[in-house]
C-alpha cells in the first residue's frame, strides 16, 4: 500500500513553533507518512519580500518535520488568496503523490468552510455586476456581502478565507486531494504580541516575529517562538533583513517610468487605481505613507501591497490572466530529506509537470517554463538588493537543500 502523503500550502515567513505543531499534528491525526509543502519563494502573499531567503526557510521546514518543499512561483505567490490557493493546489495535485491537503483555520471546522463554498460558482458569475453596484466595497467585503445575501456564512479571518479558496480550487481543478483542517493554535494571524510565558502551546504569529525583528528587537526577543534551525538562520541574516526604505526608493523610481495607461497593464489593477497610485507617490515620504494614501474602503492594505509588489516586479496581466487562465508550469524543488528524496524518485513517474532541481539554460528558453522562471529569478535578485547584498542569480546556482 502506498504511504499517505499530506500536502500543505505555506509561507513559513519565518518557520515557527506553530508551523512545527501543524506538521506534527497533521502526521499524527491523518496517519501521514510524509508531508509535502508548497511554499512561497522570495516574495510572499502580502506583497512583501520574505524575511529569510527561500532556501533557509525551506531547510528549516524540513528540519521541523516536512519532507519535501516545492516553491510557489513568484507570479502566484504575490497574488490574491484565490490565485495563491489555486496555484498551490495545482502544484500539489500535479506532483501525483499527495492524498490530502491540510491547512489551519480559525474555525477548525471543515463543514463550516464547506457551507461557504456552496454556490460560489454562481457568485462568481455575479461578480462583475456586483462590483459595479458596490464600487465602494473592497474585494473581501464584497465577497462577504455576496455570501451573506445567498444565505451562506461569510468568512472574514485570513486562514478561513484561504481554506475556502483551497476547497474551491480543489473542486475547480478536479484535484484528487481530500481537504483537512486543523484549528489554528495560539495568537491570531495579525496579532503582533510575542508569547513568552507558554510558547510551546500558545504560539506567536509570524507577523509578530517579523514585526519585532524588523523594528530592531534583539534575537533573544523571539528565541522562544521559533525552533533552533530558524533561530540559526535568523542569526546568520541579522543585519541583512529586507529594508523598507530601499523598497520605497526602488518603487518610486519604477513609478517615475509609468503613466496611468502603462500602469494599468500591471496585473490586478482596476479602473482608477493607477491614477490613485501615481497621485499618492507625489506627496508620500516613505512606504507607509504611500500605502496609507492609496488605501481606501475599496482597496485594502493587503491588496495595495500586492499591487506595489507587482509594480516592482513588473508583472503584467498577460502573464497570469484575469481568471486563472495560467497556472504554475513546473515543480521547483527547494529542500528535502531522505523521505523526500524517495518521493522525488516516485514523482519522476507520476508528476504532470517538469521537476526542477536546477534551472538549466533550456528551462529559461522554454516558452512555457521560461517566462515564469524569469520572475522567480527577478524576485530573488530584488530581495537580495533589499537586503543590501550584491548576490545575483542564486536561482541558477543554488541546488535544493538536502537535510540529512
Amino acid at each position: 500500500m502506498a504511504p499517505k502523503v499530506a500536502g500543505m500550502i505555506t509561507e513559513y515567513n519565518p518557520f515557527h513553533l506553530g508551523h512545527h505543531y501543524h506538521i506534527a499534528e497533521t502526521k499524527r491525526l491523518l496517519n501521514a507518512e510524509a508531508v509535502v509543502a508548497v511554499m512561497s519563494g522570495s516574495f510572499v502573499q502580502r506583497g512583501e519580500p520574505a524575511l529569510l531567503d527561500k532556501w533557509s526557510r525551506a531547510s528549516a521546514a524540513v528540519e521541523g518535520g516536512a519532507d519535501l518543499i516545492i516553491e510557489l512561483p513568484a507570479l502566484f505567490a504575490v497574488s490574491s488568496a484565490e490565485y495563491f490557493a489555486t496555484a498551490g493546489v495545482h502544484l500539489l495535485n500535479q506532483l501525483g503523490l499527495v492524498d490530502m491537503l491540510s491547512f489551519g483555520s480559525e474555525c477548525g471546522s471543515l463543514e463550516t468552510l464547506r457551507d461557504s463554498v456552496k454556490d460560489l460558482s454562481h457568485l462568481d458569475v455575479r461578480w462583475k455586476t456586483a462590483r459595479k453596484s458596490h464600487p465602494e466595497l473592497s474585494y473581501p467585503a464584497l465577497k462577504a456581502k455576496l455570501l451573506t445575501d445567498s444565505g451562506l456564512q461569510s468568512a472574514s479571518t485570513p486562514n478561513d478565507i484561504l481554506g475556502i479558496e483551497y476547497m474551491k480550487a480543489i473542486e475547480a481543478l478536479g484535484a484528487s486531494l481530500s481537504p483537512f483542517t486543523l484549528q489554528r493554535a495560539g495568537h491570531g494571524y495579525h496579532d503582533l504580541s510575542l508569547e513568552q510565558e507558554n510558547p510551546q502551546k500558545i504560539y506567536s504569529s509570524a507577523s509578530a516575529i517579523r514585526s519585532a525583528l524588523l523594528a530592531g528587537a534583539p534575537l533573544s526577543t523571539v528565541e522562544k517562538t521559533v525552533p533552533a534551525q530558524t533561530l540559526t538562520a535568523l542569526e546568520k541574516a541579522s543585519g541583512n533583513f529586507p529594508e523598507q526604505g530601499t523598497r520605497y526608493e526602488l518603487l518610486k523610481y519604477r513609478l517615475l517610468l509609468h503613466t496611468p495607461d502603462t500602469l494599468s497593464q500591471i496585473h490586478d489593477m482596476e479602473d482608477g487605481l493607477p491614477e490613485r497610485i501615481l497621485s499618492a507617490v507625489k506627496s508620500a515620504v516613505d512606504y507607509e505613507t504611500l500605502v496609507t494614501a492609496i488605501k481606501s474602503k475599496r482597496h485594502t492594505r493587503s491588496r495595495i501591497e500586492r499591487v506595489l509588489a507587482k509594480i516592482l516586479l513588473d508583472i503584467p496581466t498577460t502573464m497570469i490572466g484575469q481568471n486563472r487562465e495560467t497556472l504554475p508550469a513546473y515543480l521547483r524543488i527547494l529542500a528535502f530529506n531522505e523521505r523526500g528524496r524517495h518521493l522525488l524518485n516516485q514523482a519522476k513517474k507520476t508528476a504532470g509537470l517538469p521537476l526542477l532541481t536546477r534551472i538549466r539554460p533550456q528551462d529559461l528558453k522554454d516558452p512555457v517554463t521560461g517566462p515564469q522562471l524569469l520572475f522567480d529569478i527577478r524576485a530573488t535578485d530584488l530581495r537580495e538588493i533589499l537586503c543590501g547584498r550584491n548576490v545575483y542569480a542564486q536561482d541558477l546556482t543554488r541546488p535544493p537543500v538536502y537535510v540529512k
